[in-house]
Order: C-alpha cells, then structure tokens, then sequence
C-alpha cells in the first residue's frame, strides 16, 4: 500500500487557504484512511477538517524512486475504484479537475487503472472532463490505451470520447494501440465507433506522417496489420519522409509485416523520398529477397523493383554488395540482377563491395562472367575497384583483384592504386605493391608526382619510409618541388622524422631546392632539424699504442654543401643554397631565433672553423682600419680644438667683453685672465693634409657603399637605425673635414664645422662600440648595455606623463629659493656673486624642473643639493609638501625603473648568443 510507512510521505500541499495549518499526521491518517476504503473513519475526518479534501501529498512509487504524483484523495479512489469514497468526496466538495504533477485528473487515474464505476460515476458529474489534456497532451483515453484497460477504452468511447484528440507528438489513441501491438484494443474502436468514422481514423497521421498502419507495421505487428487490411486501412500511404506502410516495414526489418503487406496488395515500386523502394531496403538488412519474390507474385513484376534504382541510380545490388550480404548478393543475380549495373557515378557492386572491404563478395561477383568483365571498369573520377580498395586500406580484396587481373590503371587525376595507397598511408598495400609490382612505383601523377611526393604531401610517414627503403629515386615534380618540400609545405611532421631517422638522410636533405630545403626545417620543424644536426655528428674510436682513443666527427654538409655538389647539378643556382648570401641556413637560424640550433656543437664548431679560417683575418683587417680612421680623426678634432676652436672661443668672449666692459679690456689682459686676439691663419700643415686626405677617403668610401645599399633597398634601409648612425657618422666626418681647407670661413662657419665636429666624434667612438659586438665574450658587455638603454628609453617614453607630473607640482612647489626667516644669515657678508646663487633653484623653470626628473629617473637624485639643505637652511617656502613630493618620485620613479632594468637583463643573454652566432656580422664583408 502506498500510505503503509510514514517515510515515503514527502510533502504536503493544500489547495485550500482553510487547510494550510493542518498537522501532516492529520493528512496522512486522512490518507490511509482513503487507501484502505474506510468510508466512515474517512467521513468522520472531513467532518472535524472539511479542508481534507483538498489535500494532496507527494507520494513514493517503487522501489523508493519519487515520482511526484502529488495524488489529491480522488486520484487514490480512482485508482481503486471505489465509487463509495467517490461520491462521499464529490459530496464534500472534492476537485474533479485537480491533477497531480503530470497533469493527470482523476478521470484520467481512473482510465488508466480500469476504474469502470468510478469512471462512469465522475462522468456523470461532469461530462466536459472526458476529453481534458494532461502535461503530455494525453486524454483519459490515451492512458487507457497505454495500460491496454479495454474496458476502459469501451466505456470512454461509449461516453463520447474522442478518437481524433492527439498527442504532441500527433498520435491518436489509435495510433498508440497499433504501436504497442494492442489487437483487442484495437478491435474495441471500431466496435463501438460506426462504420463511417473508420477511414477517418485509419487514415490520421501523426507529426511525422505516419498513418495506424505505418505504426504497427514498423514494429512487426503483422497479426494487427492484417486485421487493419481487411478494415481498408490505406497501405499505400506515405509519411513525411516518402515512405509507404512496406518501405517502413522493410526498413525496420519487419519481416512479417513485408510479408502481409505483399499479400495485402501493397504497392511494391512505391519509392521514399531519397528513390529506394522496398527491396533496397530488405537486401540493406540482410533479408531474403526469394521469399518476396514469392509474396509478391500476384502483386507486380518482380524485375521492376529488382531493378529500380535510388536517387544515386544504386539498385538493390548495390546495397547488398556495399553491406556484404553475400547470400543475399547471390539470390539477387539468380532473380535477374545485373552485376554490371552502374549508377549516375558509374560505379558498380563491384565497387561497392571494393570499396567497403567486402572480400567474399568481390570473390562472389568476380565468379560471374559479366563481373570479371568491370573489374577494370571506371567510375567518373576514373577509378577502377583496385583504386577503392587500395585507398581504403583493404589488403585482402586488394591482393584479390590483382590476381584476377586488375591494371594499375590512371584516374582523371593521373593518379594510381599506389598513389592512392600512400596518399592513406596504407602500410600494407604499399607492401604488396612494393614487393609484386616494384616496377611500378615510379609513375608519375598529372603533376608530376610520385608515390614518394604523395606520401610526404599527405604526412604518409610509414609509407614515406617504405619507399626510401625501396630505393625509389628521389626526384622533382612539374614545379620542380622534391618530396621534402612539400612535406615542409603541408606541415608533414611526422614524415619529416621519419625521413630525418632514415638511412637516406642525407641524400633527401641534400637534394637541391628552389623552395625549402633545410631552411624549411630552420623554419617549421626545428625540432627534425635537432635530429638532423644530430646525426652529423659522429663518435669514433681508434686503437692505438697507449690505449684506445676517441674523438667526435663533425658533418657539416648540411650547413655548406661542398663545390663538386653545386658543381654537379644545374638546379643549384636557384636553389636556396645556391643564392648569394653566405652561409644562408646559419642565418636562417638566427632570422629565426632559434637558439637551440645554434648551440648545437656542430654549428658552434662550423662557425668557430669559419672564423679562425678567414673570418678573424678579416674583421681584424676591418676593426684596424676603422681603429685607425678613428685614431686619425680623434687627433685632428683634438688638434683643432686647441688650433682653432679654443682661439675662436676667446675672440667671442673678448669681443662681449669689450662690448659691455671696454674698461676692463687693456692689452692681451683682462681680469678674466689673458685672452687671444687673433686665431692663427698658418693653414693646414702637410701633415695635417696627408691625415685629412685619409679620413676623408675613408668617410667617402663608406658613405658611398652606404648610398649604394640604400639605392638597392630603397626605403627599408633607414628602417634599421644602425644604417641612420652610420650615414650621420660619415657625412659628417666628410663635412668636418672640409671645412679645415675653408680657412676663411667662406663656404662653413667655424661654428658649423665644430657642431659637426662634436657630430662625428661621438658617433664615431659609438660606432667602435657597436664592433665590438661580434668579439667573444666583448659582445656579452656590449648586448647588455644596449639591451639596458633600450629599456631606459622605452621606460622614458611610457613615463613620460610621470616626468611631467613631478615636473610641474615641483616647479609649482620650489620655483626659487627664499631669504630664510633666520637672523644669523644676515649677519653673514654674502658677496654679490653668492648672494646671487642664492636665489636659483633646480626648478627655477619648466625646462629645468623636466630636466631635474628625468635627470632623478637615472638614479641621480641628488637629494642634499636639492631638497635637504635647501629644507634645512630655511630656503623653500613649502618645505612639507615638497619633501614628501621628492620621497614619492624616489620611491615611484627610481625604485621602480631600476627594478624594470634589473628584470630585463635575462633578455640580453639570449639576444647576444643569437647576435654573436649571426653569420652576416661574422663571416660577411659589408663593403664587399
């Protein structure tokens, strides 16, 4: 019973405002009182609490799964037909349109449960609640169906339900009755309902179409079926999806069903929407196609439907050769049907049964004379059966078909069984053709392509191996591409590694290329290119007198292939390595940055090889010249400063002091110390010409190389700002120097010559730094502090509105120092000169305030000058907020870009090994 334990009461809620307060020990007496029929004890309850009639409680069913039923007293007394407690409870008031949680009322417990006297007796009541809903869509009718209550059904029907109401999903209650098979039900319906009414419902269809008879056809009722054929139900009548009673009943292999359809006068050529009649489908199953020939022969041709054809033009031979069904393969040619039928692709059974593996059936239409005839028969992409097979990977129909004589014939793309094969990476296919048909392997494509292209194109590694090892030559296609590159190009990694762990390693890596090559490697696979490296590099032993010895052998044909190799093939001069750039996958690597690669022992070796061989000669030729061309220039600049510019210098003071103070000014004398009247006019010495002469050679030579590379690079040679420095270096140098020959001043004031002086001496020194960055552990130092003072100026340009922040609220705060409110300083006698100094402050101006901070984000605070003595000496007129100003541009600015530098330095140490290793600063003459 279902109120026998309190446990499985889970709740309680009244439909009643009156009833909210009762006790749940009240409404579950109440309930039990109910479920064991005691009418009086039940009487005595509603008359203390009239509101128990409204209660309902959520109820456990089963084996403790809740299902919510939130059962009012008259759903328990429907569902034991208790037609007593019913009318004691109507009496009382009781609800006949309250429903539990799935929408069910009391009619609708009571159909279910085949509650007949209860079910009449609430009808009488209300008649208006025989065709209610509940959440599903469902009548009283409908859930009578469900738990198959005839008598229910009888009653609901003799009281006027109706037959027509669906559900959601568009079944009727007839419709429910076929599917579950119900035959007395079924039967009951056209009991009761008249003789015009019944094609009516027979001929309802629900959301996908289907008809009574499409119902109990898809689940094998043939017994209710048959009874529907003789009740004229419409077998012919197809749902959403084309579909007749027969093509349903075949689909879902309903034997039985086909059977009495056929005998029921179904139309057997009836096609679904996508073209298959029923036999297509029958054979897709497995089925018997003898025995429907059988049932259906007062009921059509047979040939008709044996040879009909879906949308694709695939007859039923097609399916049972795609599905295997050999038996079935076997019955369908004896009843008539064509081995050699193809479909709008031209594609027969004997593909079919190819492409899908379907060996015995290929052995099966091959024993046919008309099959062994198509086993060369193309498709409209031209592919035979070998082509299926070899593609899809099935060695065994393969190895059939070549021995029933099956060519190695071309598609429309050019392509062969074996490319096909390897384009799958079918292993053991290729094995087969590798080992039977070797001769064959160099066939080329349309486009010139080998199975080895292929393979790689396709990232085939194991094939890819399987050939290398056949010894199958390594060649180019129509665009003169090799297998390599178009492994590269189609990111084939696996057969990259593969092809790096072969034998013939070294042959595929070395081949020519106008596209990739190694540099591909460098590119996307450094990882293979770790491998590659790898295997240059060699241990070898040797016995000797004093014990065996050992040393590494370096390969390093992978990073410069040897003359006689160019020399040897033509495709080196548009090959990658055949270009004039020295040393091309050295610098890939660094245009790349990958490290990794050249830190490995045979580029480091390579390089340092390299280097003492010509490398070193050279940049020492180099550094000695550019040393002396700055030695010379140094000397000139120095020389001239005291031969030239220091004179000048003194003229200009001696023509302001004369100016403003002509009574100071008496003979060479002043009280500024003696100044020089005239700058001396001897010209340039021989000497002095010879070394001029030099440098301006040497500046020319330089500027004219560099306006030749900007001619050939156009505008991307001021993108590199080392190329900016330079030109400024020399064109300046040039300018400077010539201004020594323009004694006069005639053509260049001695003020733009020495602006131009001061120019070139400092970019010349700073060129030497830049040098310096290709010499061992030189270039650690030198990539640091550029590295630093890069960072410097990145930060300087992000803090910009920083600088200018302190800047201002400074020169706001101190824009000139004070007279201090103290007495002893006036007791002090000054002087003019430093009472004068006084007065200035480091933020006197905006100029100088921005200067000052920028100056601080450095590190040079200079806290005492500025900020401590001015604060104690009593000579800042917001000492307070000042000082706590400068303590948060120390701690904000300073601190926090030195900590920026300090975190930047790991970055250096990668940038200098990739800059240090980079073959163009090394090994390459620029002025070459």
């Amino acid at each position: 019973m279902i109120m026998e334990k309190k446990d499985k009461v889970k709740g309680c809620s009244q439909s009643s405002s009156n009833a909210t307060s009762l006790e749940e020990d009240i409404v579950q007496e109440y309930f039990r009182a109910v479920e064991g029929g005691d009418v009086g004890k039940v009487e005595e309850q509603l008359r203390k609490e009239p509101s128990l009639v409204h209660c309902s409680l959520d109820l456990v069913q089963g084996n403790g799964h809740s299902h919510s039923l939130r059962q009012s007293g008259l759903h328990v007394v429907a569902d034991r037909d208790d037609v007593k407690l019913a009318q004691l409870l109507v009496a009382q008031g009781a609800d006949l349109l309250a429903r539990t949680s799935s929408g069910a009322t009391a009619i609708h417990s009571g159909a279910a449960a085949g509650s007949i006297q209860v079910l009449r007796y609430l009808l009488s009541v209300d008649s208006g609640a025989l065709n209610l809903l509940d959440h599903e869509g469902a009548t009283a009718l409908h859930l009578a169906v469900k738990k198959k209550q005839g008598e229910s059904v009888r009653t609901l029907l003799e009281l006027g339900a109706s037959i027509n109401l669906a559900m959601f999903d568009g079944s009727t209650p007839l419709h429910l009755a076929a599917a579950l098979g119900f035959y007395d039900v079924t039967q009951v319906f056209f009991d009761v309902k008249p003789m015009e009414s019944r094609a009516v419902v027979l001929a309802a269809r629900d959301a996908q179409g289907m008809t009574v008879a499409h119902r109990a056809a898809m689940f094998n009722h043939w017994n209710l079926l048959s009874w529907l054929i003789t009740q004229k139900c419409p077998v012919n009548a197809v749902d959403n999806k084309g579909r007749s009673v027969l093509v349903l009943a075949a689909e879902r292999g309903a034997w039985d069903a086909v059977s009495e359809l056929l005998h029921g006068a179904a139309d057997p050529l009836i096609l679904s929407n996508d073209g298959k009649n029923f036999l297509h489908q029958v054979v897709a199953l497995g089925g018997d196609p003898q025995i429907f020939k059988e049932d259906m022969q007062q009921n059509g041709d047979f040939t008709l439907v044996l040879k009909g054809r879906d949308l694709g033009g695939y007859t039923p031979l097609h399916y049972a050769a795609q599905y295997g069904f050999g038996r079935c393969c076997s019955t369908l040619i004896k009843l008539g049907a064509l081995v050699s039928a193809k479909g709008h692709d031209l594609m027969s059974p004997l593909h079919m049964a190819a492409q899908h593996g379907r060996s015995n059936t290929v052995k099966l239409l091959l024993a046919y004379e008309t099959g062994q005839q198509s086993i060369n028969d193309a498709d409209h992409f031209g592919r035979t059966a070998l082509h299926l097979a070899a593609e899809n990977g099935h060695q065994k129909v393969t190895v059939l078909l070549l021995s029933k004589g099956a060519q190695l014939l071309r598609d429309v793309s050019g392509c062969t069984p074996l490319h096909l094969a390897a384009v799958h990476n079918q292993t053991g296919i290729m094995e087969h053709f590798i080992s039977r048909h070797a001769t064959q392997l160099a066939l080329v494509d349309n486009g010139g392509n080998t199975v080895l292209h292929l393979a790689a194109k396709h990232d085939s590694a194991q094939v890819f191996t399987m050939l290398l090892d056949a010894g199958l030559p390594l060649t180019f296609n129509d665009q003169q591409l090799s297998a390599l590159d178009l492994a590269i190009l189609n990111d084939a990694h696996s057969t990259m590694t593969a092809l790096v762990d072969n034998p013939r390693w070294k042959e595929a890596l070395l081949q020519p290329s106008s596209l990739y090559a190694c540099s591909g490697l460098v590119d996307k696979f450094p990882d293979v290119m770790l491998r590659a490296l790898d295997r240059c590099q060699t241990t070898e032993e040797k016995a000797s007198s004093t014990g065996r010895r050992s040393w590494i052998r370096h390969d390093y044909q992978l990073l410069q292939p040897s003359v006689e190799a160019q020399a040897d093939d033509q495709l080196w001069r548009t090959s990658w390595r055949g270009r004039k750039d020295p040393l091309m996958l050295l610098n890939r690597m660094v245009a790349c940055r990958r490290v990794e690669l050249l830190c490995h022992p045979v580029c480091t070796s390579y390089l340092e090889g390299k280097w003492l061989a010509y490398g070193l000669m050279f940049q020492v030729v180099r550094l000695s010249l550019y040393v002396t061309f700055l030695t010379l220039l140094t000397y000139l600049i120095l020389e001239g400063i005291e031969m030239d510019l220091r004179p000048h210098l003194r003229q200009v003071s001696l023509q302001r002091l004369s100016k403003y103070r002509p009574d100071l000014v008496g003979g060479n004398r002043t009280r500024f110390g003696p100044l020089q009247l005239t700058v001396q006019q001897g010209g340039v010495t021989a000497i002095d010409q010879t070394l001029l002469a030099f440098v301006l050679a040497f500046a020319l030579f330089h500027l004219l190389q560099k306006v030749a590379q900007c001619l050939r690079q156009g505008l991307l040679y001021f993108v590199r700002l080392r190329s900016m420095f330079e030109v400024t270096l020399y064109a300046s140098t040039m300018l400077f120097s010539i201004g020594f020959y323009d004694v006069q001043d005639d053509y260049m004031s001695w003020q733009s010559q020495w602006l131009l002086g001061a120019v070139a001496i400092f970019f010349a020194w700073s060129n030497l730094f830049f040098l310096l960055q290709w010499y061992g552990q030189l270039s650690i130092h030198v990539l640091v502090l550029l590295r630093v003072m890069k960072t410097l100026t990145e930060a300087m340009m992000v803090f910009f509105v920083v600088i200018v922040a302190f800047a201002i609220t400074f020169y706001t705060l101190y824009p000139a120092k004070i007279l201090p409110d103290d007495p002893l300083f006036y007791q002090r006698d000054h002087g003019d000169d430093s009472l004068g100094d006084i007065y200035f402050s480091s933020y006197s101006s905006l100029q100088t305030a921005i200067l000052r901070v920028s100056d601080q984000m450095i590190g040079d605070a200079d806290v005492i000058v500025n900020f401590i003595s001015p604060i104690y000496n009593g000579f800042m007129y917001f000492p307070t907020l000042t000082y706590m100003l400068a303590l948060t541009s120390i701690l904000v600015v300073t601190i926090l870009l030195q900590a920026v530098v300090v975190s930047d330095l790991a970055i250096p140490c990668r940038l200098c090994l990739l800059r240090s290793c980079q073959c163009g600063g090394w090994l390459s003459i620029p002025w070459l």
